[in-house]
């Protein structure tokens, strides 16, 4: 299934964060509860949120040029890192 991350990015912009957080969940192993206070507690916008999934996704690049992504992302290595505390 290709998912449509520009299409998400446009409809993330009127979203309100629960509507938002409800359709990040389906993409991922999270809930929905928690993309909600990942993204508060980051304080970062959804569609920033929205590029670190694709990035993370995006089975192209490499992990070098992964990390160079994130961290052009405004709070998106913050934001990574509490992904993945909540994984460990």
């Amino acid at each position: 299934m290709t998912i449509d991350y520009k299409k998400l990015a446009k409809e993330a912009a009127t979203a309100t964060n629960k509507e938002y957080a409800d359709q990040i969940a389906l993409l991922t192993n999270f809930k929905s509860a928690d993309i909600q206070k990942i993204i508060q507690q980051n304080d970062i916008d959804k569609e920033d949120f929205l590029k670190l999934i694709d990035i993370i996704k995006n089975n192209t690049l490499d992990n070098e040029k992964k990390a160079t992504a994130i961290r052009e992302i405004n709070r998106g290595l913050e934001t990574i890192i509490s992904l993945v505390s909540k994984l460990i």
